[in-house]
């Protein structure tokens, strides 16, 4: 075996070893398969994938920030399909702007701070359930603008309730869409996980008091809002759908009563695709999709 000896070799008990990190990579697999013919002439055995030396090359992993700014187109698409059909009832003066995706990308940099990636890492997420960055409302919609942008959002599917906008009364419109009219104006920006987080199951009471806990060390955290839960189920449209897959249920918002039960909104796509908002009585254990805002 041809080793070249370079700096930082040392010599031990008369014995020389050799970095082989400063060796070509010929060298280093030459000293593997010299080591590998010693052991099987002593008779001990070398396991198979031992006497051979795979050489890959590093793969970085994507940071929190890259994966985000790579889902702005995602998440652009999936909002202005919402928005679009919202500003076709509209006049052109009172439509909700819509940017490039390349534009939302450009302001998203500097949205991005490190406190909010810090919090972004407690949202749930997995290969093919990522955490999307879309932009927030920045015009007030009404609350039957919400409920249609679900029924498009489900294809045109919407079970019939007739009580369901003397329900939704019961909350403002800004509380189920989240829009913020202190924002109007600003491009401000949401990050939604398309993962069903179920290791946050628990009554309403629960969800909250652990929300208002993690609010403490992250404010940037917040309960997505029934608005939110519209563009989400836009992403499974036309296929097969689980009902946690656009779920949202606004545990932070009051409960009222109705038929005896105290309830918070909630909404989501079944998986005959028809989407549905009604109310999530207060002790059952759903859990609320969080949201970075």
């Amino acid at each position: 075996m041809d080793v070249k000896i370079t700096q930082g070799f040392r010599v031990e008990d008369g014995t020389a070893t050799v970095p082989l990190v400063e060796q070509s990579d010929d060298a280093v697999r030459a000293a593997f398969e010299e080591a590998r013919k010693v052991g099987e002439a002593r008779g001990l055995w070398i396991p198979a994938s031992a006497g051979s030396l795979v050489v890959a090359e590093t793969v970085e992993t994507p940071s929190m920030r890259d994966q985000l700014l790579a889902s702005v187109e995602q998440g652009v698409g999936l909002y202005g399909g919402v928005i679009v059909n919202i500003n076709a009832g509209r006049k052109v003066k009172n439509q909700i702007p819509i940017m490039k995706p390349s534009e939302y990308r450009e302001r998203a940099e500097d949205w991005l701070t490190d406190s909010r990636l810090a919090a972004a890492k407690l949202l749930p997420t997995s290969e093919d359930r990522p955490l999307l960055l879309i932009p927030r409302l920045t015009r007030a919609v009404t609350t039957e603008a919400i409920v249609d942008s679900w029924k498009s959002s489900a294809d045109g599917k919407l079970w019939t309730w007739s009580d369901r906008m003397k329900f939704l009364s019961n909350w403002t419109a800004d509380q189920l869409s989240g829009f913020d009219p202190e924002l109007e104006g600003e491009v401000p920006f949401i990050v939604l996980p398309t993962a069903y987080d179920q290791a946050r199951e628990g009554t309403v009471k629960n969800q909250r008091d652990d929300v208002e806990v993690l609010q403490e060390a992250y404010p940037e955290l917040d309960v997505a809002t029934i608005f939110d839960g519209a563009v989400i189920a836009r992403r499974y449209s036309g296929g097969r759908r689980k009902w946690q897959d656009s779920y949202v249920r606004a545990v932070n918002l009051d409960p009222h009563t109705v038929d005896g039960f105290d309830v918070v909104p909630r909404a989501r796509v079944y998986d005959d695709n028809h989407a549905d908002i009604d109310g999530s009585a207060v002790g059952v254990s759903d859990a609320a999709r969080l949201r970075l805002k």
